[in-house]
C-alpha cells in the first residue's frame, strides 16, 4: 500500500511540474522615442503532453518603492506605467498539449514629449501569464488538486538619452546565517530615471592591505525610485580584523 501511494505521489509531482513555460525570456527591453510603435512577442508553450492549458493575461505594475519592494499593483496609479500605450492580441488562450502560442503586443509611444507623463527614463509593466489546468475534477483519497503556473514577463521601454544612475546604500545589515557563514543584507535605492542592474560586491582587506575575500550578490533589476535588498553571503572568511569595501557596479562606473 505504501509503495502504491508513493507511486501515486510521483505521478502527481510529475503532473504538477507540467504546464506552461515562456520560451523567449522573462524580460523584454525596448529603446524608443516619442511617436515610435513597438511590436513584440511573448512565446508561451504548453509543455504538458496530455492536457490543454487555459492561459490568462493580466497587466500589472511592479512597485519597488522602499518598503513595498516587489508588490504587483494597479498600473494606472503610476506615471512610469505603459498601461495606456500597450495592447495585446488576446487576454486569454487555450493552448493544446505540446503547442506554442505567440502573445503579441504593440506599444504606441505618444508623439510628443508634452504628451508624456515624464520627459525621459524607463517605463515598465509586468505581464502576468497564468496557466490553469485541473489535474483531477474528482476527489481522489479526499484530495482535489489544481495546478496553476504563473510567470511575470517584464516589459521595459527606455525613452531619451540614458544618464548615469544615482544609486545609494539605504541600509546594510550583518547577521549570522549559519555556523561559519555571515549574511550581509544591502538595501540599494535607485534615485535615477532608468532601470539598472547593479552588481553588489564586498571586498575584505587584511591589515597590510592585501585582499582577503571577495564575493558578490546576484544581479537584480532596480527600477527608478525603487529599492531592493541584495543578499551577500560571507562564507569561508577566517576570524580576524578586516577593512571592507562595498560597491554597486552597474557595468561602467562604480558607486
Amino acid at each position: 500500500m505504501k509503495n502504491l501511494f508513493f507511486l501515486f505521489l510521483l505521478f502527481l509531482v510529475s503532473k504538477l511540474f507540467a504546464g506552461i513555460t515562456i520560451v523567449n525570456g522573462l524580460t523584454h527591453i525596448h529603446d524608443a522615442k516619442p511617436g515610435d510603435k513597438i511590436n513584440g512577442t511573448i512565446v508561451i508553450k504548453n509543455i504538458n503532453k496530455e492536457d490543454s492549458e487555459r492561459v490568462s493575461i493580466l497587466l500589472k505594475h511592479i512597485d519597488q518603492t522602499c518598503g513595498k519592494e516587489g508588490n504587483y499593483v494597479d498600473p494606472k496609479k503610476f506615471k512610469r506605467s505603459i498601461v495606456d500605450w500597450i495592447s495585446f492580441n488576446t487576454t486569454e488562450k487555450v493552448i493544446r498539449p505540446g503547442r506554442s502560442f505567440n502573445l503579441k503586443y504593440t506599444i504606441k509611444i505618444p508623439k510628443t514629449y508634452k504628451d508624456l507623463p515624464l520627459d525621459f527614463g524607463s517605463f515598465w509593466n509586468t505581464v502576468l501569464i497564468q496557466g490553469n489546468q485541473v489535474l483531477s475534477e474528482n476527489t481522489t483519497q479526499g484530495v482535489t488538486i489544481n495546478s496553476k503556473v504563473r510567470y511575470g514577463v517584464q516589459l521595459i521601454v527606455n525613452l531619451g538619452k540614458k544618464t548615469n544612475p544615482e544609486l545609494t546604500f539605504e541600509q546594510v545589515r550583518l547577521s549570522k546565517y549559519k555556523d561559519d557563514v555571515r549574511l550581509m543584507q544591502v538595501k540599494v535605492e535607485n534615485l535615477g530615471n532608468f532601470m539598472v542592474k547593479p552588481e553588489v560586491l564586498i571586498q575584505l582587506f587584511n591589515e597590510d592591505g592585501t585582499e582577503a575575500f571577495k564575493t558578490n550578490a546576484n544581479i537584480r533589476k532596480l527600477y527608478p525610485n525603487g529599492c531592493r535588498i541584495f543578499n551577500v553571503y560571507l562564507e569561508g572568511v577566517p576570524k580576524g580584523k578586516y577593512e571592507g569595501v562595498l560597491v554597486a557596479d552597474y557595468g561602467s562606473d562604480i558607486f
